[in-house]
């Protein structure tokens, strides 16, 4: 171990319990990710995600005061985040000060027009201002963003209780059409159909022996001459349009990921780029996107090479994307940096693994009992270590 490495990374006890007050946030444990928030921001007073993510949970928790000071603090750190301006909106809202809410919500609209939550804030506003049509507005305009959110219910139950019978009417009416509608769509069709069946009994019968000969000559086989060619042409010509449909679709899949390819980053340096770097890294790593995992931890170990987490996550990412010696390299140097007990034993396991080779890590695996695999119940509890990262 280079004891010198070592001490040059005071913080990753920090970015562990900022990981589980997220994991604690998501689960509705507000108490503790309060706990799991202070204490990083004890270790980094500058951590300002941990900031934003504090004051939620104070918000979260009914402490709308300590949410209030706490988003303040927020503000101070990055005065331009529309964010945090909707969310003091929101918690002044949920105090009564209604003309502090408005101002945060103005502040909200001019840095990000489109933030979801400040429409959510401005429709409760004019809600209780009386001013419906206004809030009905606002409320739609919120669901659009977001439909399955936590505010998502009361807004939908504010529109139906706005619009009353005519909201029920639109939301049950399906295709835009009424019942009685289609029901006379359907008499109507009925009543084409019988007529189409009267004309053809009544019609005609020389026409109908036609149509049957027709048919009997089609089932004689007599005029196949000539079909087979042009069967085999249209079969060419359906060939060839599938695969003009199949280049133009895969075109168009390309044109698609070209297009979300990259995401808006924010513009940092030093420490809140590591940390940044690292966190998108992580949760691109657990959803399988090793590629751009990568490319988010290449940033983060640009900052602090010798930072033993970023070499384990980048060797988790490199062994995840089957790029073998890439990860040996950056296992073997967070074997150098690494402290923790777990991970090491992790990593040498893994490097084992890939010393044996494939078949026999999986000869190894078969022999593995039972009792030696972990259960559901454990396999969860590890859940949140892969998947709760920002």
């Amino acid at each position: 171990m280079l004891a010198s490495c070592t001490e040059k990374e005071p913080d990753l006890s920090a970015v562990d319990r900022y990981n589980q007050g997220v994991a604690f946030l998501e689960a509705g444990d507000y108490k503790n990710a309060i706990i799991e928030f202070e204490a990083v921001l004890n270790a980094d007073p500058n951590n300002f995600e941990a900031k934003k993510n504090l004051a939620g949970a104070y918000a979260n928790d009914g402490n709308y005061d300590a949410a209030r000071q706490t988003y303040l603090d927020a503000r101070d750190m990055r005065p331009n985040d529309a964010s945090i301006f909707s969310n003091l909106a929101y918690v002044y809202y949920m105090l009564g000060e209604q003309q502090y809410a408005w101002d945060n919500l103005a502040n909200a609209f001019s840095n990000d027009p489109n933030y979801p939550l400040a429409h959510y804030v401005a429709a409760e506003l004019y809600f209780d201002q009386d001013e419906t049509q206004s809030a009905l507005a606002e409320y739609e305009t919120y669901l659009g963003y977001e439909s399955n959110s936590r505010f998502s219910r009361d807004a939908t139950a504010r529109i139906q209780m706005i619009l009353g019978d005519d909201y029920i009417m639109d939301d049950n009416d399906g295709d835009g059409e009424s019942d009685d509608e289609s029901l006379e769509e359907d008499s109507e069709a009925g009543n084409h159909e019988e007529v189409a069946e009267e004309e053809s009994e009544d019609g005609n019968p020389d026409e109908a022996l036609e149509e049957e000969e027709i048919t009997e000559d089609e089932l004689t086989g007599e005029e196949s001459e000539g079909t087979e060619e042009e069967a085999d042409s249209a079969d060419d010509e359906s060939e060839e349009n599938a695969d003009d449909e199949a280049s133009e679709d895969e075109s168009d899949e390309e044109d698609e990921e070209d297009e979300v390819a990259e995401p808006e980053l924010p513009q940092l340096s030093g420490d809140e780029l590591y940390q940044d770097r690292l966190s998108r890294g992580r949760r691109e790593r657990a959803i399988g996107n090793y590629s751009r995992a990568i490319q988010y931890l290449l940033e983060a170990y640009g900052v602090h090479p010798d930072y033993a987490q970023v070499n384990y996550e980048l060797g988790k990412a490199y062994y995840g994307g089957e790029q073998i010696e890439q990860a040996k390299i950056y296992f073997n140097r967070f074997l150098d940096f690494g402290t923790d007990p777990s991970l090491i034993s992790e990593v040498e396991g893994i490097l084992r693994d890939i010393e044996r080779g494939p078949e026999e890590s999986s000869s190894e695996e078969d022999e593995t009992s039972s009792d030696d695999t972990p259960s559901d119940e454990e396999e969860d509890d590890d859940t949140p270590d892969e998947i709760r990262y920002f």
